[in-house]
C-alpha cells in the first residue's frame, strides 16, 4: 500500500472506530497504523462492532480482516487519566486470527463463539446465517490474568 493510501486508510479507520466504539461501548481503544485494539465487556457488542466496522470500511473501499477473542485481560496504567494499556492472551489470540481471515471477514475464537448470542446474528437480510466464522484452534493453553472479562479485537486494512 503506498504511503498516501496508507494514511487515508488510517484516517478512515480512526473515524469509523471512534463512531462505532462509542455506540458499542469500546473501552481503552488503541490504534497503531492501520490496526485497532478494543476491549468490550459485552461479547455481542464486540462482534457487532466488528461486523459494522467491516461494512463501513467496505463502503469506503477498504477490506478489513478482523480477529476477535474472549477472555480475561490485565489493565496497566491509570484509568482515571485515561492512560491505560490492556494486555493478555486474548489479544494474542485475536492477533493470530486476523491474518487468517479473508479480506472482509471476521474470525472469532471458540471462546467468543461460546459467549455470543448467536440468535442476534442469525437473521440478517431475511436469511438465516452467521456473518462471521469461527477460526482454527490456535492454542490449548489457558492463561488466567487479573482484570476484566472482555473481547479483544485486532483489525488490519488491506488496499482498496
Amino acid at each position: 500500500m503506498d504511503r498516501d493510501l496508507q494514511r487515508e486508510a488510517e484516517r478512515v479507520l480512526l473515524g469509523h472506530c471512534a463512531m462505532l466504539g462509542k455506540r458499542y461501548e469500546a473501552k481503552f481503544p488503541k490504534t497503531w497504523g492501520d490496526a485497532y485494539l478494543g476491549v468490550f465487556e459485552n461479547p455481542d457488542n464486540a462482534l457487532e462492532f466488528a461486523l459494522k466496522l467491516s461494512k463501513h470500511l467496505a463502503v469506503d473501499g477498504f477490506k478489513s480482516r478482523i480477529g476477535l477473542s474472549h477472555g480475561l485481560i490485565e489493565i496497566h496504567g491509570d484509568p482515571e487519566a485515561e492512560d491505560v494499556t490492556p494486555s493478555g492472551s486474548v489479544f494474542t489470540e485475536a492477533a493470530r486470527l486476523e491474518p487468517l481471515a479473508q479480506p472482509g471477514e471476521v474470525l472469532i475464537t471458540d471462546s467468543l463463539h461460546a459467549h455470543v448470542d448467536k440468535s442476534r446474528f442469525e437473521k440478517r437480510a431475511g436469511k438465516s446465517y452467521l456473518p462471521f466464522r469461527v477460526g482454527p484452534c490456535l492454542s490449548q493453553k489457558q492463561t488466567v490474568s487479573k482484570g476484566h472479562s472482555s473481547s479483544g479485537e485486532i483489525i488490519s486494512i488491506s488496499e482498496k
